[in-house]
């Protein structure tokens, strides 16, 4: 990932050049405090988005590209049924 920082948000790309790490919050940039991390299919469309604060999971949110489901939110991992 090559980190890209605008202000106080840093941006990181992987090899492809897509963003897979958005960070707002952080006093050091190697162990944020509040971020996104985004995961891709094969094809290259965004599949997941994982919200962390704390550096603890918060919410995941999943969804397909241009396809039926647009989001489905799993919170279990955070609030157990």
């Amino acid at each position: 990932m090559s980190p890209i920082t605008e202000r106080k948000i840093v941006y990181a790309y992987d090899e492809l050049n897509r963003l897979v790490k958005i960070c707002l919050e952080y006093d050091d940039i190697s162990s944020p405090v509040y971020f996104y991390e985004i995961t891709y299919d094969a094809q290259g469309n965004p599949t997941i988005v994982d919200i962390f604060i704390e550096a603890q999971l918060f919410l995941k949110i999943y969804y397909t590209w241009k396809g039926r489901q647009l989001f489905v939110v799993d919170i279990t991992e955070i609030f157990p049924i």
